[in-house]
């Protein structure tokens, strides 16, 4: 029954990702003035990678799903920074997506068990990592 339930949560968090992706890229055709940071097949690598993460949490189902919606608030968030609406420089930029990935590691701290926040830490630190890389940001 938990193999189920984990299969069933995967590919809940894959539809949801796939159709925030599709979203986003439709917004992308629209308005050429929003920079992406990654491509689809990008984002496709990292929400399995991330997944698999996850997986090796001790966490209850109820626990995935809170952990999976923060994750989600919090990263798309993060993803609309680049939206013309707000006009940010590249600087500023840095500067909100260090202040919300600070408030998600404060959430998650609060959370999760140390053992799962630092899968999280680690995990959300790679990604943070090519986020940098790619913006050119520097630590």
């Amino acid at each position: 029954m938990k193999t189920r339930h984990i299969i069933i949560t995967g590919l809940l968090f894959l539809f949801t990702f796939t159709t925030f992706a599709k979203e986003v890229n439709m917004k992308y055709e629209v308005n050429d003035t929003e920079e992406k940071i990654f491509t689809s097949k990008d984002k496709d690598y990292l929400q399995q990678w991330h997944y698999e993460q996850i997986l090796k949490m001790d966490i209850s189902e109820k626990e995935r799903d809170n952990y999976f919606a923060v994750l989600n608030n919090y990263t798309y968030k993060m993803s609309k920074l680049g939206s013309p609406k707000f006009d940010y420089t590249d600087a500023e930029r840095n500067q909100k997506f260090d202040a919300l990935a600070e408030k998600l590691k404060a959430e998650m701290k609060e959370n999760l068990s140390p053992e799962n926040f630092q899968i999280h830490y680690e995990s959300f630190g790679k990604i943070k990592e090519l986020v940098y890389e790619k913006r050119h940001w520097e630590e």
